[in-house]
């Protein structure tokens, strides 16, 4: 039989650190319920050029928009679903710009235009 030493070491106990969640509740609703909040919603991928351009014209004349990232799944799923809505399929272009009535505004063109950039 081997015999155990007791160690003269005093155990340093580990004191767990307890985490803290916060979670914030997101009414999903929100944008059906008030659809005067956003001028226009715009569909746009972070590496499009004319997606950071329009963005950028918005921002510039303080128009307020939701911008909808079709790099996710939901994202594009959405956008498909809106251009088959809007009779619109074949449309291949991004930014997607729809007003606050979810109508077919234009593209990054239609912005400069607009606001004579």
């Amino acid at each position: 039989m081997k015999s155990y030493k007791k160690s003269k070491k005093k155990s340093k106990r580990k004191i767990s650190k307890k985490k803290i969640y916060t979670f914030k509740f997101i009414n999903k609703s929100e944008d059906i319920d008030n659809p005067e909040k956003y001028e226009y919603y715009i569909y746009t991928s972070e590496k499009c050029g004319y997606c950071k351009a329009a963005k950028k014209i918005l921002e510039k004349n303080k128009v307020k928009y939701k911008n909808i990232s079709i790099d996710n799944k939901k994202g594009l799923k959405e956008l498909e679903n809106k251009l088959i809505e809007l009779n619109m399929e074949d449309y291949n272009f991004i930014p997607v710009i729809l007003n606050k009535d979810n109508e077919f505004f234009g593209d990054y063109s239609t912005l400069k235009k607009l606001y004579k950039e």
